[in-house]
């Protein structure tokens, strides 16, 4: 499976297969396209600044060439430690790997369908960049596998911690989704606030039971800006921690 490491195009460097272990790589050879020196990682990484500075107009695009088969893991932690690096994944070596959709897209929801099967239990990401403009680009925060369906478990019955999730959509305009998650029967309070302080909307006080919960938040009386929601949640019978976080969403009208 091959490996796409975006720093910047059209110019790229490469990572060469180490052809003695199965596909799995322990040797990280880099080569900047158009040029004779080679490089190992650690430089290639360590210059990056001057080889940008150099090529101030281009960006650079590693490609990982891949044909056989490939320890994601250990490139996945390779690569955690430099932050400045994001990955595409695909079944096939191109350029661009996994190209789910070419489309005019504007403010709102969106779902894909993944053309073909991913490897089970394996993590992905999801990169959209601008047909138009290869310097606009984004890469999601949360990652997705896929699980097989004959082992799957529900959600309801692994939860063993509170959790807020981020709300979706987001930016919104009016309506999002706030969810969260309780692994006890808790008294939940979810508040909604402005970027002063000040107290907007008490969306819930009430008891809820062990579980997801989907909160739905229409702002079609509120302008375009910075919010915040913030949760306080105590079991039933006291006997744990309370729990209280709090998470930035935008409303964009």
């Amino acid at each position: 499976m091959p490996i796409n490491i975006h720093v910047s195009e059209p110019q790229w460097f490469y990572e060469k297969m180490d052809s003695t272990n199965d596909g799995l790589m322990n040797a990280y050879t880099w080569r900047l396209d158009n040029q004779e020196n080679i490089l190992n990682l650690n430089e290639v990484l360590k210059t990056l600044e001057n080889a940008v500075k150099r090529h101030p107009n281009t960006l650079f695009i590693a490609c990982h060439l891949a044909n056989q088969n490939t320890d994601l893991d250990k490139l996945g932690r390779l690569l955690d430690q430099y932050p400045n690096l994001y990955t595409d994944i695909s079944a096939r070596n191109d350029s661009f790997l996994l190209n789910i959709e070419d489309s005019t897209l504007s403010i709102g929801s969106y779902s894909w369908t993944i053309p073909f099967s991913l490897e089970v239990d394996s993590t992905y990401k999801i990169y959209i960049r601008s047909l138009e403009n290869n310097q606009l680009y984004d890469l999601s925060d949360g990652q997705f596998s896929i699980i097989d369906s004959t082992t799957s478990i529900s959600e309801e019955t692994i939860l063993t911690e509170y959790l807020l999730y981020q709300n979706y959509p987001n930016p919104f305009n009016p309506e999002t989704t706030i969810k969260f998650a309780l692994p006890f029967d808790c008294y939940v309070k979810l508040f909604i606030y402005d970027v002063l302080g000040n107290l907007i909307s008490t969306l819930v006080e009430e008891e809820k039971q062990t579980g997801v919960h989907l909160i739905k938040f229409d702002a079609s009386n509120l302008s375009s800006g910075i919010y915040f929601y913030k949760i306080n949640a105590v079991s039933k019978d006291l006997s744990k921690p309370e729990f209280v976080d709090i998470k930035k969403f935008i409303l964009l009208k």
